[in-house]
């Protein structure tokens, strides 16, 4: 939702007449997302939103998106009903645009969806899945993989503006999605847009589905694909396995996936990705001046897209005990390549060791007598000016306060590996900033290097 087309109040009192919905009292422009423009109408008779279809929704396809919603609220899901005019019609013209009046829903988007959230989503999903497998209208899906080459075209000869290498990372992406997409899965009616701001909770319940502007038919477990991507990312960028595994075991409660439909469920994300990469790098280059809307970082999307090019089967998705096995393959083979090293270039002394199996800063192992810190090791001082604050000469760091934690070649490694943990059941896009843990052997804040017993005998006897 957004606002491009500005309304001025005698106007729409003026429409409004042809409606028996009451008279108007007050109304303001929502400026959350990006495809129409949208008003939260107060009337005397409740409260109303209203639609003015912008750029990508043709006024042909209206009868299919507000036809669907009556289907499925016949049929059981809760979604929003058009209001009709004294002429019966669902919609009519308002500043020039095709407009329309829903019902409003009760509920709340979820800022920060848990992992109830994503179950609710699946099943609700899989529901609206069901309810349209009669639904008489057809409408292709324009924004599919056919449809991608155009919106490249709109934004390749500017992308490598928003991010250096971006026209030529998603000319190869797209390459590859042309060629591969399958054309043999299940078909139906599919939401196509389902992310948090578009499904209403009341606490930790489905209230209802909003915003059918890109409703179409095309391949259902797409529509599954795209919830992976709007649902189960957190903040940091990092894939939560814990809501993949009840999105999709939710949905599967309801509908069963086939096992096509598994195996194309990775290519399909990656598709899903790329689709709204593309249509959000369209909007944030093409940004109407004066308009009311908040266009949304393409970048999101070029980092789950990355991440999903490194997921082979859908276990990737759901298995974390799949995940550590593999993560721990790969920390063997690493470990093995550094200890054919010479001995004297291990005892503690090459941070490649260090990094890579233990992922602390500062030396290891008691042998070097140093305490550690955030600032040089793992003992757990908060800052470098903590750490420093109170220690003997001999107890300073072994690295200074701010360096970075891992050299360029070793994070290009670690950032290679993808689909990487940040805590139990994450996997994060990007190398996540952990906090040190002592290492085996680190001497305690009050310990200090201590000299042999021979060493100590002799000089009590000469003094």
């Amino acid at each position: 939702m957004a606002v491009y087309t500005d309304v001025a109040a005698e106007d729409l009192a003026e429409f409004l007449k042809s409606y028996d919905i009451g008279e108007l009292l007050s109304y303001k422009g929502i400026a959350e997302g990006v495809e129409n423009s949208n008003f939260l109408l107060h009337t005397s008779q409740g409260a109303y939103i209203l639609t003015l279809y912008e750029k990508r929704v043709a006024e042909d396809d209206l009868p299919y998106f507000l036809s669907l919603m009556a289907h499925l609220a016949e049929r059981g899901v809760s979604c929003p009903q058009p209001a009709r005019n004294r002429k019966g019609e669902v919609y009519s013209r308002l500043a020039g645009r095709p407009a329309a009046i829903i019902n409003f829903l009760e509920g709340m988007w979820p800022r920060r969806p848990n992992v109830a959230h994503c179950s609710g989503v699946g099943a609700a999903l899989a529901k609206m899945h069901l309810a349209g497998r009669d639904f008489p209208l057809v409408r292709n899906n324009p924004l599919s993989v056919s449809g991608w080459r155009p919106l490249f075209d709109l934004a390749a000869a500017r992308a490598d503006n928003v991010q250096l290498g971006l026209h030529d990372f998603i000319a190869r992406e797209l390459d590859h999605l042309e060629a591969a997409w399958p054309a043999d899965l299940p078909v139906g009616v599919i939401h196509a847009d389902l992310f948090p701001d578009n499904v209403f909770f009341l606490g930790d319940k489905v209230s209802g589905l909003i915003d059918f502007p890109f409703a179409c038919n095309d391949i259902l477990a797409y529509d599954v694909a795209i919830c992976l991507n709007a649902w189960c990312f957190e903040p940091d960028h990092s894939f939560n396995v814990t809501k993949a595994r009840a999105l999709l075991n939710a949905y599967g409660r309801e509908r069963q996936l086939s096992a096509a439909e598994e195996a194309a469920l990775p290519l399909l994300a990656r598709g899903a990705a790329l689709r709204f990469l593309l249509t959000r790098l369209v909007d944030f280059l093409n940004v109407p001046a004066g308009a009311l809307v908040q266009p949304k970082d393409p970048l999101e999307y070029v980092r789950k897209l990355r991440f999903h090019q490194n997921v082979a089967a859908i276990n990737d998705y759901v298995a974390q005990d799949a995940w550590r096995e593999r993560q721990a393959a790969c920390d063997c083979l690493h470990r093995w390549c550094l200890l054919r090293k010479p001995r004297t270039g291990r005892l503690g002394r090459d941070p490649q060791i260090r990094r890579c199996r233990e992922r602390i800063e500062g030396r290891r192992g008691a042998h070097h007598q140093q305490p550690h810190g955030v600032d040089g090791g793992d003992l757990g001082a908060g800052s470098p000016e903590e750490a420093l604050c109170g220690r003997p000469h001999h107890r300073q760091p072994v690295r200074p306060p701010g360096h970075y934690r891992m050299d360029s070649r070793l994070e290009a490694q670690w950032l290679a590996h993808g689909r990487q943990e940040t805590g139990e059941e994450c996997r994060a896009v990007a190398a996540p900033r952990r906090r040190a843990e002592a290492a085996r052997g680190a001497l305690a804040l009050d310990q200090g290097p201590c000299r042999p017993r021979r060493e100590r005998t002799r000089r009590r006897a000469s003094a």
